[in-house]
């Protein structure tokens, strides 16, 4: 026997009573935005590399995410496999960032 979990359900299952359950035809539509901004995005990303390298004459330098904690990212900088950068959101001060926890 083979499970099936679709975000759709186990999205609509979490919601408050006054909330409407989310269609299909939403969630495609939001794909089709999300695959036009990506393909935007890496459009530009080519842009600038052929600019940077060609142009310029420089290295690309492009970080690359090789990983997500609950609230960071971790990624790679160009050819530099030994270090690893950890992003983090900023908090206004000490409080804040102590009550998120």
């Amino acid at each position: 026997m083979r499970i099936v979990l679709r975000p759709k359900n186990i999205i609509n299952a979490q919601l408050e009573a006054d909330q409407d359950p989310l269609t299909d035809a939403e969630i495609k539509k939001y794909y089709r935005e999300d695959r036009i901004i990506w393909s935007l995005y890496l459009t530009f990303r080519r842009v600038d590399r052929w600019l940077t390298t060609k142009i310029w004459g420089r290295r690309y330098e492009y970080a690359t995410i090789i990983g997500y904690g609950e609230i960071s990212a971790i990624f790679q900088i160009g050819d530099n496999f030994e270090v690893a950068f950890k992003r983090l959101p900023l908090f206004a001060d000490r409080p804040s960032a102590e009550k998120y926890h």
